[in-house]
């Protein structure tokens, strides 16, 4: 796995960078997952954001005032 990610931080930290600052929730991820997450990210304009089991996802941004 190429990827960690932390939904505490709800960041990616690439597993052959070392870090100390990796928190402990974060879990591995595969490369696949990650290129899929960051094309939903810039081309499909989602937003990163921790599933209900910790791994990412991508949600649709609320904009405050519009219903």
């Amino acid at each position: 796995m190429g990827y960690s990610y932390s939904a505490s931080l709800n960041t990616f930290f690439h597993t052959s960078v070392p870090d100390g600052n990796v928190p402990s929730d974060a879990v591995g991820i595969t490369d696949e997952r990650h290129e899929e997450l960051m094309v939903l990210i810039m081309k499909q304009r989602k937003k990163l954001a921790a599933g209900e089991n910790g791994l990412p996802t991508t949600v649709e941004y609320e904009l405050p005032g519009i219903s």
